[in-house]
């Protein structure tokens, strides 16, 4: 991947996107509308020494790599159907796998964000152990959704995220997307 400046890092960030049968209609809409406005808002907002480099999972029938990792800038997000159960375990092997087989983990690479896009209705257990190291956050959607689900997955409590709507998104982002990093330090 080719950086402009020697001193701009790559941020990685796998979207896993709950797309199975419990998603359909309404939450398909806002988890859409979702996507499309944090993607936008990665670009836009992101620190001038970052870039933020986006993959798409999707948990629905199976879990699939329904986009490798692309810049958000480049990105365009045509949306996701939904139907069948939602595999977490195989998503988060493939969110793995993702990372490991991409040449995205340069070393001016950032550790990566993985963000669970749900209504926390899971068929499986989550299972965190593969992913503990990077940060991970929740967002809800739906009115009708497994907080505790959302909770368990994110790496903490104010990692989880139950907006009222698909433009609440915003407020989020302002306050969690790059909190973490202490990007003064990073050279």
């Amino acid at each position: 991947m080719e950086q402009n400046l020697l001193n701009t890092h790559i941020l990685p960030v796998i979207l896993m996107l709950d797309n199975s049968g419990s998603m359909d209609g309404q939450k398909n809409i806002s988890l859409n509308l979702t996507v499309s406005e944090m993607i936008r808002n990665f670009s836009k907002d992101a620190p001038s020494n970052i870039d933020v480099y986006v993959s798409v999972i999707t948990l629905g029938e199976k879990a699939s790599l329904h986009t490798s990792f692309t810049a958000s800038k480049d990105f365009t997000f045509d949306g996701v159907t939904c139907g069948g159960n939602a595999y977490f375990s195989r998503a988060v092997d493939l969110a793995i796998s993702t990372l490991v087989y991409s040449n995205i983990m340069t070393k001016t690479a950032l550790s990566p964000i993985i963000i669970l896009v749900s209504d926390g209705f899971l068929n499986e257990e989550l299972r965190n152990n593969a992913i503990a190291q990077f940060q991970r956050l929740s967002i809800g959607i739906g009115i009708e959704l497994d907080s505790n689900a959302l909770s368990t997955f994110a790496s903490k409590e104010s990692n989880v995220f139950l907006p009222q709507d698909s433009s609440d998104i915003i407020k989020f982002f302002e306050l969690q997307q790059f909190n973490d990093f202490n990007l003064d330090n990073i050279q």
